[in-house]
């Protein structure tokens, strides 16, 4: 795989001087750029695309201190993507791009931890 993109489908394309991009071992071209003044000339985008679904898990924790009658202390730690699991960005969708098809990245952060101690009275 050329940059090391994940091959979400076969964006193997041909283009007018015959020379191929973003083919896989001897796959074959699934798209075809057009010729000048035929008609579909215009830059090709597909818009129809669809990337990973996002798979986030938020998870709260929290514990409460008696300190007092009047006093309460909260211990709370909030886990942001608590799996740390990658939902990957979208495909290249550019017909004419060499990546075409390819995913780069992911649409998501990272695992995010916080802990906050809050005094109630």
């Amino acid at each position: 795989m050329p940059d090391g993109g994940i091959q979400w489908f076969n964006g193997c394309t041909k283009f007018l001087d015959g020379s191929t991009a973003g083919c896989v071992g001897n796959e074959l071209a699934a798209w075809t750029q057009p010729g000048d003044r035929e008609i579909g000339s215009a830059p090709r985008y597909v818009t129809q695309l669809r990337g990973d679904a996002t798979r986030n898990t938020d998870l709260s924790l929290a514990k409460y201190f008696q300190l007092s009658e009047r006093f309460k202390l909260q211990f709370r730690a909030d886990f942001l993507n608590a799996w740390n699991t990658p939902s990957f960005g979208g495909p290249d969708a550019f017909v004419s791009d060499g990546s075409f098809g390819q995913m780069f990245g992911t649409s998501n952060g990272p695992r995010n931890i916080q802990m906050a101690l809050k005094i109630l009275f």
